[in-house]
């Protein structure tokens, strides 16, 4: 059987054999086992005895050690596969000839749309920027084709050449965007990290709107009209109460299972690239920690409005809802916490007198779903 049949067998099987990364100079793939002996041997060629020594105590072991784990840590990419968390070794060839690795892994992508790289080139090879070359290679990779808005690379160097390459190829490129992290590890000063992120303008990207209020300030009919405005099916809305109350059938504890399943729920949502409206009663002392790392964590636009509605004006309004009742005035005395704001100052609050239309009126340009946002509104949360 050819090299050709053989891979292609291997890919109906496992469609990441099926894989393959062209660069100008180099070809990243997955090896096949005819080929892990040459990459093996070729990792021995890693590390001059000069250099500091790295975190990696793989790397100055004796043969077969070397190899040994070399082909181990192959073998256990593909055997814990899974969709949420992955790693996908690469090798690195240049003209056919194995020269080195180029890992890209996730945990939880769907949710944190985030990923990590790693890589090394062997030591004849270095200073020639095919380690850029093919870390920007699983960068495309990753923000063009997987949808991650963010990432942290590292990789092998002894000199001081690389981060310029990687700061040049960041800012003549178009793709993903680097900066440097301000928590350096000083325990490996022969390494390098570097975190990127998406190179989409935030407008472009999936917006979080956060609605809160007491009950029966109109969070969910705020929610439902601006979908129904929006007219198109990329908008999501995740209700507190259909989650906490539906879902999980749970009450509102501190700790509660709901705040988590709230937090992956919008995340997902966005990592997806659906806008995303949470609305809920989401008070401060139970969700605020939630809310504003998903506020903080977001890397597009990030908007809060909390609807003030007074105690009477809210059991006017419970009145007049029909269908059978299932609380009433004590109930909702229990849960009514006044103007519970979040910290920081990142919501607009609306006042009880905006009427549902002039409320949506007001979000819709704000947020840059119906209009132009207006520069500095103090609703964007993420200025």
């Amino acid at each position: 059987m050819t090299v050709n049949a053989t891979a292609s067998r291997l890919a109906e099987l496992w469609p990441l054999f099926g894989l393959l990364i062209d660069t100008p100079r180099l070809q990243l793939r997955l090896l096949r086992e005819d080929e892990l002996p040459a990459l093996a041997l070729a990792a021995r060629d890693i590390a001059d005895p000069d250099w500091p020594r790295l975190q990696m105590p793989w790397m100055y072991g004796g043969s077969p050690d070397i190899e040994r784990q070399h082909v181990q840590r192959h073998w256990r990419a593909p055997a814990h596969w899974k969709p949420a968390s992955w790693h996908l070794p690469l090798a690195v060839f240049l003209a056919r000839e194995p020269v080195g690795m180029q890992d890209v892994w996730a945990e939880e992508f769907a949710g944190r749309c985030s990923v990590s790289t790693g890589s090394w080139i062997t030591q004849a090879r270095q200073g020639r920027g095919y380690g850029t070359e093919a870390r920007a290679a699983v960068l495309e990779l990753a923000f063009g084709n997987l949808g991650a808005v963010k990432a942290l690379t590292e990789y092998i160097d002894p000199g001081t050449a690389s981060p310029p390459r990687l700061l040049t190829l960041a800012a003549s490129q178009p793709g993903p965007q680097f900066r440097w992290p301000p928590e350096q590890d000083q325990a490996r000063p022969a390494g390098h990290r570097a975190e990127a992120t998406a190179d989409t303008q935030p407008s472009e990207r999936p917006k979080l709107i956060v609605i809160r209020g007491n009950s029966a300030s109109g969070k969910s009919a705020v929610a439902a009209e601006i979908r129904d405005r929006y007219g198109r099916r990329s908008l999501a809305i995740v209700g507190r109460d259909n989650l906490r109350r539906v879902v999980l059938r749970e009450r509102d504890v501190p700790g509660g299972a709901n705040i988590d399943l709230i937090d992956q729920t919008v995340r997902f949502a966005l990592a997806r690239g659906y806008h995303t409206i949470v609305e809920g009663i989401f008070n401060a002392d139970h969700y605020g920690a939630m809310l504003t790392a998903l506020i903080s964590d977001h890397p597009g636009r990030a908007f809060a409005y909390f609807l003030d509605v007074p105690f009477p004006e809210t059991l006017r309004r419970h009145a007049t809802k029909t269908g059978l009742l299932e609380y009433g005035e004590a109930e909702m005395r229990q849960w009514y916490h006044g103007l519970d704001l979040l910290p920081g100052g990142v919501e607009q609050v609306i006042p009880a007198e905006s009427s549902l239309e002039d409320t949506v009126d007001k979000m819709m340009p704000d947020i840059g779903l119906g209009g132009r946002p207006q520069p500095g509104s103090p609703a964007d949360a993420s200025i």
